[in-house]
């Protein structure tokens, strides 16, 4: 920290300077001395886009999802169809139940990029946010497609499977899953329980409803 500051008092316009002491605040969660950083960073360097960025995503860990979505719109003024910046804003769009833009957020980052497996990872979370499965179904499936080495979106897939009860599709996924990431844990207890409703005796709503989701983190794919 010391350091960064010393860096910082002495060259003012080093963006990276700001960055850095902002993400070491971040590892420590100290989110509002991060976030005071960041905005520290664009009143020196107003044009400094991933710093809105930055401050979008420390709001979003501070519980503030409409001042997020207020710095992703900024600094997409800024960096315009930047597609790292229109996903965090599409999920910031989502967490307040605004899956309209979230969606359409997507889908203009889609139209300059469709073949980035992160953007069809996105629009099936949101998706299946809306509980539109089928639709996340076929979104998953072409993350999948595209970014064939990710155990996250097999797992994502595999779970979205489970919730419209195509359990042998749900233990593929979910064995697909594991192979690439063996120590994933979760993928493990859902390929268990898909397996058991399988057999016709696992209760309904044992893994599904409460430890998968909590895995699926919205995130995991869109992270660059």
């Amino acid at each position: 920290v010391k350091a960064f500051k010393e860096a910082i008092r002495m060259k003012p316009g080093w963006d990276q300077g700001y960055f850095g002491l902002g993400c070491v605040y971040w590892i420590r969660e100290n989110y509002q001395e991060a976030l005071n950083v960041y905005q520290q960073l664009v009143r020196n360097i107003p044009k400094s886009f991933f710093g809105y960025d930055a401050i979008g995503m420390t709001q979003e860990k501070l519980k503030n999802p409409k001042a997020a979505i207020e710095a992703y719109r900024t600094a997409l003024t800024l960096k315009p169809n930047e597609t790292k910046i229109q996903i965090h804003l599409a999920y910031a769009y989502a967490s307040i139940g605004n899956f309209d833009n979230a969606l359409g957020a997507l889908k203009e980052a889609l139209a300059a990029n469709p073949d980035d497996a992160r953007i069809h990872y996105g629009i099936g979370w949101v998706h299946g946010e809306a509980g539109h499965y089928k639709e996340s179904i076929a979104a998953y499936r072409r993350a999948t497609e595209l970014g064939s080495d990710n155990p996250y979106s097999r797992y994502a897939l595999a779970w979205t499977y489970g919730k419209l009860g195509l359990y042998r599709e749900s233990v593929k996924e979910y064995k697909e899953a594991l192979r690439l990431k063996p120590d994933y844990k979760a993928a493990s207890e859902g390929l268990e329980w898909s397996q058991m409703r399988l057999a016709g005796w696992a209760p309904a709503t044992s893994f599904s409803e409460n430890a998968a989701r909590g895995s699926m983190n919205k995130k995991t794919s869109s992270k660059s």
